[in-house]
């Protein structure tokens, strides 16, 4: 698969418990890797999504990956799941061997994400209702900040992986689908 950016990445989706999460977190502290899914809070009752979006062969061959925290995979009808975004660098290896997502929860996570972008991106419209395009309209990457790191209208607060900049490494998206960060 293509990555945003251009690049091959791992097509498959892969979903962990908080305690991988953990585990993984303490590794990419462990090896010196940048991103370690700051401000995000691994519980039992969450699981996490990790979609790879750019390799980095420093300080070892990793994957830089979007962590979506979602905490019901079946939420009440007319409700939005709960889903919080962080960064987390893990290496190869460790990627290959986790749980890949099944189908229906890699097409429920897309259509999740697929509606936020969209309903984030019709918030930040200008207008009377919604402010100005400059804001986006949200606190986690307007259009100011062309979707560098934290997001821009087209994600929602998800990073989008440019590589030149070092923003805020999580956004939220909570049973509103607001941006938070």
């Amino acid at each position: 698969m293509q990555s945003w950016l251009g690049w091959p990445v791992p097509a498959d989706v892969r979903v962990v418990s908080g305690d991988e999460l953990l585990k993984l977190i303490s590794t990419a502290e462990q090896r010196g890797f940048s991103r370690k899914a700051h401000d995000l809070h691994p519980r039992d009752d969450k699981s996490f999504a990790l979609l790879a979006y750019l390799y980095e062969g420093s300080p070892e061959a990793s994957w830089m990956c979007l962590v979506v925290a979602i905490s019901d995979w079946t939420p009440p009808p007319g409700r939005h799941p709960g889903m919080t975004f962080g960064r987390l660098d893990v290496a190869v290896a460790d990627f290959a061997s986790l749980r890949r997502a099944g189908r229906r929860q890699r097409d429920q996570l897309l259509h999740w994400t697929a509606w936020l972008a969209s309903s984030h991106a019709t918030r930040s419209r200008p207008g009377p209702e919604t402010g100005s395009a400059e804001t986006g309209g949200a606190e986690t990457g307007g259009a100011e900040t062309g979707g560098a790191e934290t997001g821009g209208a087209e994600t929602g607060g998800a990073e989008t992986g440019s590589a030149e900049t070092d923003g805020a490494e999580t956004g939220s998206a909570e049973t509103d689908c607001a941006g938070s960060g």
